[in-house]
């Protein structure tokens, strides 16, 4: 009997976790792009360096642990609450999360003083986020 039990719990572990991978990559492949979308963060950030707009990206892909498969998939306008409900997809998180937004927000104040506490809203995308990094001076490796 304890057999049979354990080898179900795996069984039922693994089910979920094949469920919520199966689940994040469908949700962020709607919010991504096939194609680069560099083109689009340079059109929307014309006076930023490739290197500031990829640096800002690989923070956030981080924050989120969200692979490289995603890099510069996601244009301007995509919302960060977007990108948060498809890494953590309310029907499997139940209730808990990895801290993502967070260590967005800590991530980000550390390397460019803003203090995102003050201007969150649920309708912030990832294009006004780098515009708030960038009036601050951009990202340096740390402020703090």
């Amino acid at each position: 009997m304890g057999t049979t039990f354990a080898i179900t719990l795996i069984l039922l572990v693994v089910a979920v976790v094949i469920a919520g991978i199966v689940v994040e990559k469908r949700l962020l492949g709607q919010l991504s792009s096939s194609a680069c979308t560099g083109r689009s963060w340079r059109r929307a950030f014309p006076k930023s360096s490739k290197q500031e707009i990829r640096d800002f990206y690989q923070l956030v892909l981080t924050s989120f642990g969200i692979g490289q498969r995603f890099h510069l998939r996601f244009t301007p306008d995509v919302k960060v609450m977007d990108l948060y409900r498809a890494v953590e997809p309310p029907v499997l998180s139940m209730g808990v999360d990895a801290m993502e937004i967070e260590t967005l927000c800590m991530e980000i104040e550390n390397r460019s003083g803003v203090d995102l506490s003050k201007c969150w809203n649920d309708e912030l995308t990832l294009g006004e986020l780098f515009a708030l990094t960038q009036s601050a001076g951009g990202l340096t490796a740390n402020r703090s």
